[in-house]
């Protein structure tokens, strides 16, 4: 009975067929009146024994929940499923509620001594702090700040008990998944604990339900892969994106148009857009090209829906215009001759839940590059096709807050950025829109909670040098570690210290003060305090002795250090990075293999971290996995010589020889105009060479193909064409393969070289390189100019004169200097053999 009704809610569809007041509550935005209903009275308001007054007494909110819970599901006359559907509904109501006051708005007025009859007597600040120590995980602490946690607290504790009794209710892992990846996103840092708690309970939708409509499936890969680009996770974030796109049949690419940006411009040129369309036949929400309003949230019903009154529709979020002289509002995209055929891309309006798609691959596009200009571009027209139609309030109101990031890196731009981000931030007050339609889309796309965007707005200040009302920003907050961070950039440390020491006074057993206290001062035994005032749960003291001792070089301390913090929380990337650093230094290569794998497996494409691992694997001798480590490091690190090189050392000592080649490619083609001489490391080059002329099998027990290495070669010499060993490995190459001609070529080249080197008269061991270089030269001349090629030609016709004239033109360039020592003697003995085989070959 209450499967469909489950599935329209975690759609935010109004059910049709079965008509459910408390699900229209929900999905229309009525918190209030799902919290005061009778049976979440019953629930909250009506201690049901003295067993949970005394929890209550006791401030344990968890076990109050527990006991009315129990009781409402025995006292309940009706069908055991309607009851854990209500006891369901309630923590969605919570869930909310937390999402209306710290995400969305409208703010819900219900004070919480009238839902929850706590003891008179007991303290308020008191009651806050027991909550926001039960929602405290991984001790990493909620905001404190943040307005009523007791609601995000209620939700989790009604999930946990019908989680404890194995509820059947076919939506209750996703709605768990949903509250505890919102108390993560409430957290100061990562929590292993959640993030598998998570991935767990949205692991199970997929067994529970396993034939979901398109738009269910479309929702959920959306919602698992936010919560993997939340955790680092960005392929599999995007596979997830990509699959939801595939249920939802949305068409889109990333492609040119033409069109003016600047209002001065006369030509149109190619901007970057996205080509957009929703499938027309799915049946989310109806779509009207011609909207230019946001429709309200009970529009957005599967069926049989009743037209909205102009009235009734909310606007738009606060949308500030640029203003600005020289730049156009948006882009003018460039009319085809058909006036009714704009080459605009953002002709058609999409579907609300494939623009929560669009949001999504942008926010892929800034993990999956770096944060430059060129990133900005890309992620400027997924931003501005879902701005150009807007659908919905949260939905337009994440593209307003993507696009005031991206204006912020821009002068031009840069003030509206500010301006647009402040008039987010005052928005969650708004009533201009409705809480069902805020709440509607909340999980497909990632909006931070407002304490986050105001961090984020006196971020900007700070960036902009309006430092002070940064700090007023900071200091309303309590975002202490930020308030020390402006007074130390100001070199102002002892007003941080102060703020730190005032903060103790009332909270003198609070590691994260200590910890702050022991940045200001680079004092370990501050943070060796925190450490044991928290009972050694606080990671994050910890982890800063560690990176203190990694500073200081004592890395066995760093390594003890590190490995205590990545114990209670093993998801933090940078801390994995460092232990592997620091064990590496201290030779201890089982902790750096486990660390190298962590980094790896928190971010599958961080090629400094398997290049690390293969340096480890190397140092083992274990050959074949580091070989793999390197494969796996350049795939992510195309662009870097140095692990380009380790590869080629790999490979080689594997006898891999063509990807050695295929790695000394990469080398010579990075390297030989930035870094020339190391382009081509000549000893690797001569291993390879003399693998194939000496018939050395591969790995596999072939021979290297010949045609790649004199690709190679062809390709090293084309780089760099002043260097002597090259050109002497290329010419005893073509000498192996009989192309004598092409040999002596390279074997003139390599005596070249040294014939007109500078110190040629004034460095003995230069001009004795030349002469033995001449006579080698002119003795290949002997063995090979007068063989004949494949047509009956001579190789080289006039071998005697050219090695007449080698030997001339040296003895007579160095006869003032070196007359008379053996190397000269020797060129000249050289020449008169030559002329003695010239006189009798006449």
């Amino acid at each position: 009975m209450f499967n469909d009704i489950q599935l329209n809610l975690i759609q935010s569809t109004i059910p049709v067929e079965e008509e459910n007041e408390i699900v229209n509550n929900l999905i229309n935005g009525e918190t209030d009146k799902v919290l005061l209903s009778d049976f979440g009275k019953y629930i909250l308001t009506i201690p049901v024994s003295p067993e949970a007054e005394q929890k209550l007494n006791g401030k344990d909110v968890p076990g109050y929940i527990s006991i009315q819970t129990e009781h409402y599901i025995n006292d309940f006359s009706g069908d055991k499923e309607e009851a854990e559907f209500n006891i369901l509904c309630l923590a969605i109501a919570c869930l909310n509620a937390t999402i209306q006051n710290s995400f969305t708005g409208p703010l819900v007025e219900i004070k919480i001594k009238d839902l929850i009859p706590f003891n008179e007597s007991l303290d308020e600040t008191e009651i806050k702090k027991s909550i926001l120590k039960d929602l405290s995980i991984d001790a990493e602490e909620i905001f404190h700040l943040m307005p009523d946690p007791i609601y995000i607290l209620l939700a989790i504790s009604l999930l946990k008990y019908l989680e404890e009794i194995k509820t059947n209710l076919i939506t209750f892992p996703w709605w768990y998944a949903r509250c505890l990846f919102l108390q993560q996103r409430m957290l100061e840092n990562y929590s292993g604990t959640l993030n598998e708690k998570i991935i767990n309970n949205m692991n199970k939708v997929l067994e529970i339900i396993p034939d979901m409509t398109d738009n269910l499936y479309t929702r959920y890969y959306i919602e698992l892969g936010i919560i993997y680009h939340f955790y680092g996770k960005d392929q599999d974030a995007y596979n997830l994106f990509k699959k939801a796109q595939e249920k939802s049949n949305f068409k889109w690419e990333v492609t040119g148009a033409l069109g003016k940006r600047t209002k001065f411009q006369q030509e149109n040129i190619p901007q970057l857009v996205i080509m957009a369309e929703s499938d027309a036949t799915k049946d989310e929400v109806e779509i009207d090209d011609n909207v230019s309003e946001m429709s309200s949230a009970t529009s957005f019903v599967v069926k049989d829906k009743e037209p909205e009154n102009d009235e009734k529709k909310a606007t738009k979020p606060e949308t500030l215009d640029l203003n600005d002289e020289v730049l156009l509002e948006n882009i003018a995209f460039e009319k085809n001759e058909n006036e009714n055929e704009k080459s605009d891309p953002k002709k058609d309006n999409l579907r609300t839940i494939d623009q929560c798609l669009l949001l999504a691959f942008c926010l892929n596009v800034k993990n999956t590059n770096p944060m430059h200009g060129i990133t900005n571009e890309q992620m400027s027209p997924y931003v501005n096709r879902v701005l150009a139609n807007p659908n919905n309030w949260m939905v337009h109101t994440m593209g307003l807050l993507l696009r005031s990031r991206l204006e912020s890196t821009k002068t031009r731009t840069m003030e509206r950025g500010v301006l647009q981000l402040q008039a987010l931030v005052d928005q969650i007050v708004c009533l201009d829109s409705t809480a069902g339609e805020r709440l509607e889309y909340f999980y497909s796309i990632i909006i931070p909670p407002k304490w986050e965007l105001e961090r984020e707005l006196a971020d900007r200040f700070v960036k902009l040098g309006v430092v002070l009302t940064a700090l007023e920003i900071y200091e309303r907050l309590e975002m202490w570690e930020q308030v020390i961070g402006c007074y130390q950039a100001a070199e102002k440390n002892d007003k941080a210290e102060a703020i730190v020491r005032e903060q103790l006074e009332h909270e003198p057993e609070s590691p994260k003060f200590w910890c702050l206290l022991g940045q200001i001062k680079n004092d370990p035994e501050y943070y060796i305090k925190a450490w044991e005032l928290s009972g050694h749960h606080y990671a994050r003291a910890m982890r800063s002795l560690g990176a203190y001792y990694y500073k200081k070089l004592d890395y066995a301390n760093c390594v003890d250090a590190y490995k205590k913090a990545l114990k209670i929380n093993p998801l933090f990337e940078g801390s994995w990075f460092i232990l592997g650093c620091a064990s590496m230094n201290i030779e201890d290569w089982d902790t750096a293999i486990e660390a190298w794998n962590r980094v790896i497996s928190l971010e599958s494409d961080h090629g400094e971290a398997w290049n690390n691992l293969a340096s480890v694997y190397s140092k083992k001798k274990e050959k074949r996995k580091a070989w793999k480590a390197f494969k796996e490091a350049i795939k992510h690190r195309y662009d870097s010589p140095r692990i380009w090189m380790n590869y080629l050392y790999a490979s080689v000592d594997l006898g891999e020889f063509n990807e050695a080649i295929k790695a000394m490619t990469q080398i010579v083609d990075q390297l030989y105009q930035k870094e020339p001489k190391n382009a081509v490391d000549i000893e690797i080059l001569e291993i390879i060479v003399n693998s194939i002329s000496r018939d050395i099998k591969d790995c596999n027990g072939g021979l290297i193909d010949s045609e790649k290495v004199e690709n190679l070669l062809d390709h090293i010499t084309s780089k760099i064409a002043n260097n002597l060993e090259i050109f002497k490995i290329c010419g005893n190459y073509w000498i192996w393969k009989k192309d004598y001609r092409k040999a002596l070529d390279y074997k003139l080249k390599a005596y070249r070289i040294t014939l007109h080197d500078p110190n040629l008269l004034n460095d003995t061991t230069i001009f004795e390189k030349t002469a033995t270089l001449a006579i080698e030269l002119v003795e290949d001349y002997q063995n090979y100019g007068s063989k004949n090629l494949e047509n009956g030609e001579p190789v080289l016709r006039d071998w005697i004169y050219q090695s007449k004239m080698i030997l001339r033109t040296l003895i007579g360039r160095t006869k003032s200097v070196y007359e008379g020592t053996l190397h000269h003697d020797m060129l000249r003995d050289k020449l008169k053999e030559i002329q003695t085989i010239e006189r009798e070959s006449r």
